[in-house]
């Protein structure tokens, strides 16, 4: 299966697609024979990514569902292939309407389920364990943006500090060695729009000094930092697409008055942390992060403003778009 695997990923692209198949055809078989042993685990890791790669959902959640209750890695291959799955959910919302009614595989309601039920055990089985990795300190953080998604602010908390996996817990211990840097900058990203929205905005401006932090102070600082600021946009952009149900959340009449309030919560709160932190924060990047975000909460309804849309009436998002001009404009003015 080695083998199979090393061709898969070094080998002439002809190949690629027969090796990733008969590596998972032969992981699957292993997983068959020998269900309860170890190598039994390692091979639905790597049936698990071969079904990824090649977008076979369905086969993903068929692999999660034989995962032997005592099986050595159980925790693992239960958080990864959560991780995938709600991977593929956004993926799906990123296509039209049209083109994800005709793309294969079970329904974006019944991949989230499967995605929250793999996470939440792979992440309870962590717990008992007390032994934290780096994958499940990623599983935890992309249950966070679930349960954000969800309105669920209890259960987003309980994860983003848990004291063995919570990824706010891991970035704020200065162990840079419990989670991968860009999970890091995802993570305090996440905590970032958590506590604007729950107007914890200590803990929020705690969240920003260590992304800016992050970014550095050489010569790529600005551009790791403009980096950040878009990201953050296209995660509010993909947390209130999936509030308001998926689509980028253009569905007419089919939002509800309480997920529109849910999303008309996230918007004001971010309002009011810029109104905060453009006030008492003259930093370059801080405005320039200010601005940024302005802009975003103005989008129109092209693909990376359509959910605003649904919240944000047209003026509010004009008055918003000339908030980041004047900002803009200020920054400008000071540097003459």
């Amino acid at each position: 299966m080695a083998s199979w695997q090393l061709l898969a990923k070094e080998g002439p692209p002809v190949w690629a697609a027969d090796a990733r198949r008969r590596s998972a055809e032969l992981a699957g078989l292993i997983v068959k024979i020998w269900p309860a042993e170890g190598s039994s685990a390692d091979a639905a890791v790597v049936a698990i990514a071969s079904a990824a790669a090649d977008g076979d959902v369905q086969r993903v959640m068929g692999l999660i569902d034989g995962v032997p209750a005592d099986s050595p890695r159980r925790a693992e291959v239960l958080i990864r292939g959560g991780i995938l799955l709600w991977r593929a959910v956004l993926d799906r919302r990123r296509l039209g309407a049209e083109a994800r009614n005709e793309a294969a595989g079970p329904p974006v309601e019944k991949i989230l389920t499967k995605a929250t039920q793999a996470i939440d055990a792979g992440l309870a089985a962590v717990a008992a364990s007390g032994k934290p990795d780096k994958l499940a300190v990623a599983g935890a953080l992309y249950r966070c943006q679930i349960g954000m998604e969800a309105g669920d602010d209890k259960l987003v908390s309980e994860t983003l500090t848990h004291p063995v996996y919570g990824p706010w817990t891991v970035v704020t211990s200065g162990d840079a060695s419990a989670v991968d840097s860009s999970v890091a900058e995802e993570a305090m990203r996440l905590a970032l729009r958590y506590f604007i929205q729950t107007e914890k905005l200590d803990d929020a401006q705690k969240a920003m000094d260590m992304l800016e932090a992050a970014a550095g102070e050489g010569e790529d600082a600005a551009e790791k930092l403009a980096g950040m600021y878009l990201a953050m946009g296209r995660d509010l952009q993909e947390q209130l697409a999936g509030i308001l149900g998926g689509d980028g959340g253009v569905v007419g009449e089919s939002v509800t008055d309480e997920a529109r309030g849910r999303a008309g919560k996230v918007v004001a709160g971010l309002e009011r942390f810029l109104d905060r932190v453009a006030a008492k924060d003259k930093k370059v990047s801080s405005q320039m992060w200010v601005a940024s975000q302005f802009m975003a909460l103005g989008a129109g309804p092209g693909q990376q403003g359509a959910a605003i849309t649904q919240v944000v009436p047209k003026e509010k998002r004009r008055a918003f778009l000339a908030r980041a001009a004047d900002v803009y404009e200020s920054l400008l003015e000071s540097d003459d």
